[in-house]
């Protein structure tokens, strides 16, 4: 491997990606400044039907024996900063460490690749994504894997905290729960159903399904009401009501269950009253055991052990959720040190850049030699 770090090009590349708008269903700005980028820096880059930005990193073979490596475009919220900020020995700014630096990193590393800063024997592919947050409900891997019959090699996809690692999905469910009457005034009207409150009492029921369901399959099951709306005043019987909820689990099984039970409250709620009620799926991320025989891990664990960097195995809903239920051998694993995720002040440590850059390194090396 070619010891230089190219630190300043991934910080400059880093802050325009912090400063160029990118939120989940809205990245096309932040797409347009790494295809500019690419460009500029010689690098081949092609789109895909979701708007995934493929960067060419010149090597060539069969997709089945290719180590594929991802992270991902969009941020929570308004998707962008208006300036990245270093502080104490920080860069900070919304999504610089979820997932920015991770697309950064791998942009110059594309160019690395590129310019023959790296021999391998197997073909390496990087994609970046779009839709991995939120209510993106993973649109960018999905069409990564719905245009490839056959798994990779490996993919590995760069996210969190270069401390913890992911070989499995946890799977989530999530609803949004529309409500609407005809309302009326509080006291003239009173007896008439009113949508918020018939919003509420689902969400009771639907809340209890989450502990038999947990009991049923001896899983761990989550439940979290995110919004919560409706009514016209306080003098008024709502006409409308609404509310958003997820179930999460890693069980696939335990999530059907959820499924059905959450569709038979609102259908006996639906038979039993004037309230119109309408249920949508806003987003289904599968739950999904590991594939891996331990192959990644162990590479994983080498090179981290190398860099004096403990990782510690955990479940979490991430880009390889849909990857792992068609088969594919894929980890999720961050390569920088940051925190206050999801949040304005987010932050990566400025020295976790070179640390993260030689990581990236030795790991496609150990991923290429098994």
């Amino acid at each position: 491997m070619d010891g230089h770090e190219p630190i300043p090009d991934v910080r400059d590349l880093l802050e325009r990606l912090v400063t160029t708008p990118g939120p989940t269903g809205g990245e096309a700005p932040r797409l347009a400044a790494i295809r500019q980028w690419a460009q500029q820096a010689g690098v081949p880059a092609r789109s895909d039907a979701a708007g995934n930005v493929w960067l060419d990193v010149g090597g060539e073979g069969p997709w089945a024996e290719s180590i594929l490596l991802d992270a991902h475009v969009d941020v929570v919220g308004a998707g962008v900063a208006e300036r990245l900020v270093e502080q104490d020995g920080r860069l900070v700014g919304a999504g610089v460490a979820d997932d920015l630096a991770a697309v950064a990193l791998l942009a110059v590393f594309a160019r690395h690749a590129r310019d023959g800063g790296i021999r391998l024997r197997r073909p390496l592919r990087i994609v970046l994504t779009v839709g991995e947050e939120g209510l993106g409900n993973l649109r960018g891997i999905r069409q990564v894997a719905d245009d490839h019959a056959d798994a990779p090699f490996a993919l590995v996809s760069l996210d969190g905290s270069r401390h913890k690692c992911h070989v499995a999905g946890l799977g989530s469910n999530r609803y949004r729960l529309v409500a609407r009457g005809e309302g009326g005034h509080s006291w003239s009207a009173w007896g008439t159903p009113s949508a918020t409150q018939t919003v509420v009492d689902a969400l009771a029921r639907i809340r209890r399904i989450r502990r038999h369901v947990a009991r049923q399959f001896d899983r761990l099951v989550s439940f979290n009401i995110g919004t919560l709306a409706g009514g016209e005043g306080i003098n008024c019987i709502s006409r409308h009501g609404e509310a958003t909820f997820e179930f999460r689990s890693e069980s696939p099984d335990a999530l059907r269950e959820i499924d059905v039970g959450v569709c038979g409250v609102v259908h006996r709620m639906s038979a039993a009253s004037s309230i119109a009620l309408d249920l949508e799926i806003v987003g289904l991320r599968p739950a999904a055991d590991p594939v891996d025989d331990g192959t990644l891990l162990g590479a994983v664990r080498r090179v981290w052990q190398r860099h004096a960097v403990e990782v510690a195995p955990s479940v979490a809903s991430t880009n390889i959720n849909v990857p792992l239920t068609r088969g594919w051998r894929a980890i999720c694993v961050g390569i920088v040190e940051g925190g206050n995720g999801h949040r304005a002040d987010e932050y990566i440590e400025t020295g976790s850049l070179p640390t993260g850059w030689a990581m990236l390194n030795d790991l496609v090396a150990e991923l290429d030699a098994l």
